[in-house]
């Protein structure tokens, strides 16, 4: 991963950290349903990711944060628990790997809120963890939008 130079105005998003961030995976897990957490993973943008944003949606990504949130999170492990290889909470850890080293990265029709989406994918122990993020401009973000094992 790449840091990319990053503009007075990009660094004052650095330093907001909102009220309502979580310290952990088991944070995110555990806050009640109707209130919404996040976490934040990284700062740092993939140059995939970053090529990849700007040919296909037009957008610059650097400076944005990678994020999970509470609602993406739980939405993951419910929907994809049942799944022919279920994705469980310790799968969540694997996040960061993903992120770090992705072995492909496309990009992805939109989802139902109308935002640009991500599709990270890559192998652990010959199976395939597909991990997907939607482009958020006006918060500079990129958030979980689900996650789940590939067959």
């Amino acid at each position: 991963m790449m840091l990319l130079k990053r503009t007075p105005e990009q660094r004052r998003y650095d330093m907001q950290v909102p009220a309502s961030e979580a310290n952990s995976l088991a944070d995110i897990i555990k806050t009640p349903s109707g209130k919404n957490k996040i976490m934040i993973l990284s700062r740092k943008i993939d140059i995939m990711a970053y090529k990849i944003t700007k040919d296909k949606f037009n957008t610059d990504i650097s400076g944005f944060t990678h994020i999970l949130d509470s609602s993406s999170v739980k939405h993951a492990l419910k929907k994809h628990s049942k799944d022919k290889i279920p994705l469980t909470a310790s799968h969540l850890g694997l996040i960061k790997d993903i992120l770090g080293r992705p072995d492909k990265i496309i990009c992805s029709r939109k989802n139902r809120r109308g935002l640009n989406t991500l599709v990270y994918t890559k192998r652990f122990n010959n199976k395939r963890l597909v991990y997907v993020e939607e482009v958020r401009p006006g918060r500079h973000q990129l958030a979980m939008n689900t996650m789940y094992w590939a067959s």
